[in-house]
């Protein structure tokens, strides 16, 4: 049976809740508009590759050193 596709807004939100923060929180932490924020969580925008919530939620890759 095929699974239906998750909206990577869903991931965010669960994230958010586990770190109890709000989106406005995490808006002003990496400098974007919250009602991007919003519209991510709420499935209305896609996220793009240039939203660094990695560095937020603990889940951004490992940087090289060289």
């Amino acid at each position: 049976m095929a699974r239906t596709p998750v909206h990577p807004g869903e991931h965010l939100a669960e994230e958010l809740r586990e770190l109890s923060m709000s989106a406005a929180e995490l808006s002003r932490q990496i400098e974007a508009a919250v009602n991007r924020i919003t519209g991510i969580i709420n499935a209305q925008r896609a996220l793009r590759r240039t939203l660094p919530c990695g560095s937020v939620t603990g889940s951004a890759p490992a940087r090289s050193s060289g």
